[in-house]
């Protein structure tokens, strides 16, 4: 069964808020980052234990410095948070007026975050903060401000890519220190199929697959700087699709793609997409039905669950049918999923808005 976790006014063992902006599984605990606070859930016991900062602010990314102490993106800067203390301690590095959206990490522990100011580079070794600030097409940056970085990851080749709304995707070179853009043409956006970007991914061939927020299904090849773009509906005569949304890869290679008319499977061994037809199982009979996919989780024993704009489903493979989740796990409706995690017990846990 389902149990909602929220914030209740006045009541120090929920929530601190009931805007979740970042989930982190630890061994036996569930880190909680929300829009008002830091909360630890218990996956046991299921208890609530919050630590509150000396200072209110709003959060909204984590990442992990060691075992003991988190990196933490605020609304009012960069914070660590030491878990064996529960003390918070604001890093010199910007003042109060700076926004940390959010924060991926190398192997030399420097810290590539997205500000309201931009892009930069940390190094907590030495205090110095770098901005870097990408070369933008003026037909493209019509407002002359940065870029707003929607998801940030560490590619196979050791370099950070960045994707964004509005212009594409940017990598930033480690080695030249160096935020380069990837554009078909400069100045002409109709080649721009890939502007609006929102999830990324690996594969084994070094290439970064896109979530298109425009269309369809980028993968690029950065040895080659080549883009190509393939409609995830095969079987449509305008070979067209609407806007991908998320990305995952389960643990036989297969890739899954999450679109605003339902989810399409990519086998490596096959060379073209193949679409997923859902049949919602109910009361009635068995209907054929199309899902915008948020996000997607196969859990250990082979199921998947999928968050969208409606709420919970599970998709059981073996059958190809689909089940609504929301009444039996008492989900209201409409509830958006963002994020689907399991933790080391099996339990499943949402972030729902």
């Amino acid at each position: 069964s389902f149990k909602a976790f929220k914030n209740s006014p006045g009541d120090s063992t929920t929530l601190p808020n009931n805007s979740v902006e970042a989930l982190y599984p630890e061994k036996n605990n569930l880190w909680i980052v929300t829009r008002e606070g830091l909360c630890c859930i218990d996956i046991n016991s299921l208890t609530i234990k919050n630590f509150p900062a000396h200072e209110f602010l709003q959060l909204f990314c984590v990442v992990a410095k060691d075992d003991s102490v988190f990196w933490i993106g605020t609304t009012f800067g960069l914070f660590q948070f030491n878990k064996n203390t529960a003390q918070w301690t604001r890093a010199p590095v910007f003042d109060k007026n700076t926004s940390v959206y959010t924060i991926c990490k190398d192997k030399k522990q420097r810290l590539y975050m997205s500000t309201q100011k931009g892009f930069c580079c940390y190094d907590p070794s030495t205090g110095i903060c770098k901005y870097y600030n990408p070369a933008l097409p003026s037909s493209l940056n019509i407002n002359k401000k940065p870029p707003y970085f929607n998801r940030s990851l560490l590619g196979s080749d050791g370099n950070i890519w960045l994707s964004t709304w509005d212009f594409g995707i940017f990598r930033f070179n480690l080695q030249k220190e160096k935020i380069e853009s990837s554009f078909a043409a400069a100045n002409d956006v109709h080649f721009l199929s890939y502007r609006t970007a929102f999830d990324l991914l690996n594969d084994d061939n070094g290439n970064i697959w896109i979530a298109n927020g425009i269309g369809g299904l980028t993968i690029f090849d950065p040895v080659k700087n080549r883009f190509a773009n393939y409609p995830v509906d095969w079987n449509s005569e305008s070979k067209f699709s609407n806007p991908v949304k998320s990305l995952f890869r389960d643990r036989s290679g297969i890739f899954w793609i999450g679109t605003e008319n339902g989810i399409f499977k990519y086998d490596p061994h096959n060379i073209y997409l193949s679409r997923k037809d859902f049949f919602l199982k109910t009361a009635a009979p068995i209907i054929p039905t199309n899902i915008t996919v948020l996000c997607m989780l196969r859990d250990k024993n082979g199921l998947f669950w999928i968050g969208t704009y409606e709420g919970l489903y599970l998709f059981d493979e073996r059958t190809g049918l689909l089940k609504d989740c929301n009444n039996a796990f008492g989900i209201p409706k409409p509830s958006r999923i963002f994020h689907i995690i399991q933790d080391s017990a099996g339990s499943i846990w949402l972030n729902a808005e």
